[in-house]
């Protein structure tokens, strides 16, 4: 065996993240949520058929049967509750298709030296050279080498994907989730002392994402505080933390990631409640503990071993192959 230690952090990795975050593994169903444009077509009935929105509640409006839930739902399941609320009013009602148009519950947002930065919906979201494509790739300025991807927990993971690329190890990125933040900053230039503003052809944002009632930009207005974000996103969801709120600000060139603890009795208290700025992310964390809890320790732990491997492959490829290897989400 060539390197029995690289092959012990490797199944370790493999413990820790799952067989699918490596292999891959069977998709599971796409289900409807908030925000998402839901297409219901009857046969039977055409002149019922309607395209609505999903509320944050998880319901639609409907013709004859009112309101009804599809949220949680896949799109058969969806179609079978519609036809069977229908047939109690119209027996000629036996058969309904649920399509989904827009996938806005499984968005990813991307910030920073792209060519069309903002959220972006999948119905399976890919990996993060893809988001970046998708988005209309890296802007000429843009540093690839220092990618920041900001979990929907919070964690940071900075990725070199520049040295992934050139490796030609695209193939070996995982999916992201949603509610992923990307921020592609731009190239340092030596003695510059302020970062590059953003683009003025277009109305100013922040993206507000986590445990609010609909993540997403929201238009930046002057002093505009954390709290107004939030509120401009819908609220915080009844899942949502006012103590555990961060916000990932694009700082001196580079991302920073603030803290914050947005409850009455800390603002009360002189708390700082940051004013946001251009393409700023903000995200608002869960209540409680459990697996939510766990993840930022888990994601370092990995990204630790990780580390390990890319400097075993650097060593096995004679210092040429560094930075290469699959450390990215």
């Amino acid at each position: 065996m060539k390197n029995p230690f690289r092959l012990w952090t490797t199944l370790l990795v493999l413990l820790i993240l799952g067989p699918g975050s490596v292999f891959g593994q069977e998709r599971e169903p796409y289900r409807i949520g908030p925000e998402d444009v839901v297409s219901v077509t009857f046969w039977q009935q055409p002149e019922l058929n309607q395209e609505v929105r999903v509320r944050a509640d998880g319901m639609v409006s409907l013709p004859v049967i009112g309101e009804t839930k599809v949220g949680g739902l896949t799109s058969e399941e969806a179609a079978e509750r519609i036809v069977s609320r229908m047939s109690r009013y119209n027996r000629d009602v036996s058969q309904a298709l649920v399509q989904i148009k827009e996938f806005n519950s499984r968005k990813v947002f991307v910030t920073g030296r792209v060519v069309m930065p903002g959220p972006r919906g999948y119905e399976y979201i890919p990996d993060l050279w893809t988001v970046i494509r998708d988005a209309g790739g890296a802007q000429a300025d843009a540093d690839l080498s220092r990618v920041a991807v900001v979990l929907p927990s919070g964690t940071i993971q900075v990725v070199n994907l520049s040295a992934i690329l050139a490796g030609g190890q695209a193939d070996t990125l995982s999916p992201l989730v949603a509610g992923t933040a990307v921020e592609v900053p731009a190239k340092l230039v030596p003695g510059a002392m302020l970062p590059v503003e953003g683009p003025t052809d277009r109305e100013p944002v922040v993206y507000v994402t986590g445990a609010v009632m609909v993540p997403g930009p929201v238009s930046v207005k002057e002093h505009m505080s954390v709290h107004d974000a939030i509120a401009q996103a819908g609220g915080i969801g009844p899942t949502g933390d006012f103590k555990k709120v961060s916000v990932i600000s694009q700082g001196s060139g580079h991302p920073v990631s603030l803290k914050l603890d947005l409850r009455p009795q800390a603002t009360a208290r002189g708390a700082l409640d940051y004013q946001v700025q251009y393409e700023d992310i903000v995200i608002v964390g869960q209540k409680g503990g459990g697996l939510g809890a766990a993840v930022p320790i888990v994601a370092a732990v990995a990204a630790v071993i990780t580390s390990v491997i890319l400097v075993l492959d650097y060593f096995d490829n004679g210092g040429g192959g560094a930075g290469a290897g699959g450390g990215a989400p």
